[in-house]
């Protein structure tokens, strides 16, 4: 199972516009305190995305209904149209009163961008 799932993020990131790419934990959605965030995108040999790098994403058109962990402990989403399941925002959604404990997925970014 775990070699479908690397198999399936490192498709994404051959195909993307951009090198950020949205990462859930094993154990399913929303699961992972900013800790284990950081490590799971370590476990791809990437990083954590920084806010900026999710605005870029943004900009070439990524969209991802699914709050996510930033550098800096900063939680956030990317919507190209207003979808009221999704906040009904457009541009990059950001989660306010979060604190590390708090569980979401995360966005992680590939080196060398």
């Amino acid at each position: 199972m775990q070699k479908i799932l690397i198999l399936a993020v490192l498709f994404h990131i051959a195909t993307a516009d951009s090198p950020v790419f949205h990462v859930e934990g094993c154990d399913g959605r929303y699961t992972l305190t900013y800790e284990d965030a950081r490590s799971e995108c370590e476990k791809y040999r990437t990083e954590i995305a920084t806010y900026e790098d999710l605005e870029e994403a943004w900009n070439v058109g990524y969209e991802k209904c699914r709050a996510g962990w930033l550098d800096g402990v900063r939680v956030a989403y990317p919507m190209q149209e207003a979808i009221g399941t999704c906040g009904n925002k457009v541009g990059i959604v950001e989660v306010n009163n979060v604190d590390e404990s708090k569980t979401y997925d995360v966005y992680c970014k590939t080196h060398g961008y």
